[in-house]
C-alpha cells in the first residue's frame, strides 16, 4: 500500500513540475497578430519618443517624397519614380529598376547619426536582383556612413567606422510580389538585421558611425555613378537616432482623427474636464489596443506656441500621469484633461505622442 501511495505522490509531484515548466515557459509571451503575412507580438509596445524619429517618408499623394517629421528631410523623385496606390500602408513609391531613385540632401539631423541608428522600410519586389534600398550616397570612401541593401545575394545592413565597412549580412532571396519589413539597427555594440520583425543576423562591433553630409538615397546605389536600382515598391521609410527594440519595429498606427468634443472647435469653460478621444487602427483596419499615447500642451500666442510644454493632467483616477487609457467598449483612447490649472481666455495646442514616433495636434480654447 505504501508503495502505491509513494507512486501517487511521485506522479503528483511530476505533474506539478511539468505544469510549472509550461507556465514558466510562457512568461513574457503574448498573443500575436498577422499583417499581410507578417506576425507581430501584440503586447504593449514601449512608446518611442517623437524626438528620436529623424525622418519619416510616407510616400502618399499629399506628401510625395517629403519628410513628415519636424526635421524636413524632404526628398525629390528622380527618373520615373512616382507615387502609386498599392502601398503597404496607403500609397507607396514605385521604381521600375532603370534609373529611378529618391534623393534626400544632407541635413544636420542626418549628419548627427553617429552613435545609434535604426533604418526601416517596407519593400515589395518585382524581381530578384541586387539593389540598394536606403543608404547614404558617397563620392569618396570617407563620405560613406550606413546602408540597407541586398548585394551579392545577401541582405545587408552596414555602417562605416573610421572609413572601414562593418557589414552585417546573410544570404537572402525575397519572394516576388510580397511585402517585407526590413530593418537594420546599431546600438554601439551590435549591428542587427531584421526581416518581418524577426532577428535575421547580428554582428558585433563597438565604435562610432562615420558622419556624412551627403544625405540619403532610396532605391539605388549613388556614388561616382548610379546603379543597383530597386525594381518594386518602397513604403514607410523611417530613420531613427536610436536602436529600436524588436517589438518597436514596423509599428504603424492609423490615427482616425480627434473625436468630439474637441473636434467641434467650440470653446470650453475654464475649470471643466475635457475628454480627449481618438481611435487607432492597424493596416488591416483592426483596432490597436496596446498603445501608450501621451498628452502634452503648449500655450499659444497669436497662433504661435510659447513657453515650455506641460504634461496633461487629469483630476480622476482613470488616467495615470499623462497617459491615455484604452476603453474596449468604444475602442477609444481617452484622457480626461483637467483645465483648472490652465489659463483662462487662452488657446492651447494639444500634442498627442502616439507611441510610434509620430504626433497629432489639436487646438482648444478656454473661456
Amino acid at each position: 500500500m505504501k508503495k502505491y501511495y509513494f507512486l501517487i505522490v511521485l506522479a503528483l509531484i511530476l505533474g506539478l513540475a511539468l505544469a510549472g515548466c509550461t507556465f514558466l515557459s510562457n512568461i513574457g509571451q503574448a498573443p500575436a497578430t498577422e499583417q499581410n503575412g507578417v506576425t507581430y507580438l501584440t503586447k504593449t509596445v514601449p512608446p518611442i519618443p517623437s524626438a528620436n524619429l529623424v525622418g519619416l517618408w510616407h510616400f502618399d499623394f499629399d506628401t510625395g517624397a517629403n519628410d513628415s517629421t519636424v526635421n524636413h528631410n524632404d526628398g525629390t523623385f528622380e527618373g520615373d519614380a512616382n507615387i502609386v496606390l498599392a502601398g503597404y500602408f496607403g500609397n507607396a513609391v514605385s521604381f521600375d529598376g532603370d534609373g529611378d531613385y529618391v534623393r534626400v540632401p544632407g541635413t544636420s539631423s542626418l549628419e548627427a547619426l553617429t552613435s545609434e541608428i535604426t533604418v526601416e522600410a517596407w519593400l515589395k519586389f518585382n524581381d530578384v536582383r541586387n539593389a540598394f534600398y536606403v543608404r547614404t550616397p558617397y563620392d569618396s570612401v570617407s563620405s560613406r556612413a550606413w546602408g540597407l541593401d541586398r548585394y551579392g545575394g545577401k541582405l545587408r545592413f552596414h555602417i562605416y567606422s573610421g572609413a572601414t565597412p562593418i557589414i552585417c549580412e546573410k544570404a537572402w532571396t525575397p519572394v516576388v510580389d510580397q511585402w517585407y519589413h526590413i530593418a537594420g539597427t546599431y546600438d554601439g555594440d551590435y549591428l542587427n538585421l531584421y526581416v518581418n520583425g524577426i532577428l535575421f543576423h547580428s554582428f558585433a562591433h563597438a565604435g562610432v558611425i562615420d558622419s556624412t553630409n551627403q544625405g540619403v538615397v532610396m532605391g539605388a546605389r549613388y556614388s561616382t555613378g548610379i546603379s543597383e536600382f530597386h525594381n518594386g515598391l518602397i513604403d514607410e521609410v523611417r530613420i531613427w537616432n536610436v536602436a529600436l527594440l524588436p517589438n518597436q519595429l514596423g509599428i504603424i498606427y492609423d490615427f482616425g482623427g480627434f473625436l468630439p468634443p474637441v473636434s467641434l472647435s467650440k470653446p470650453f469653460k475654464m475649470g471643466s474636464t475635457i475628454p480627449i478621444k481618438f481611435q487607432l487602427m492597424d493596416v488591416q483596419g483592426a483596432f490597436i489596443t496596446n498603445a501608450l499615447p501621451l498628452i502634452s500642451l503648449k500655450l499659444l500666442s497669436s497662433g504661435i506656441p510659447i513657453g515650455d510644454a506641460i504634461d496633461g493632467s487629469s483630476n480622476g483616477a482613470a488616467n495615470t500621469d499623462n497617459i491615455f487609457r484604452y476603453e474596449p467598449d468604444s475602442n477609444q483612447y481617452i484622457f480626461n484633461l483637467a483645465t483648472k490649472d490652465l489659463t483662462a481666455n487662452a488657446i492651447y495646442r494639444i500634442t498627442v505622442a502616439l507611441g510610434d514616433g509620430t504626433t497629432q495636434q489639436v487646438d482648444i480654447s478656454l473661456k
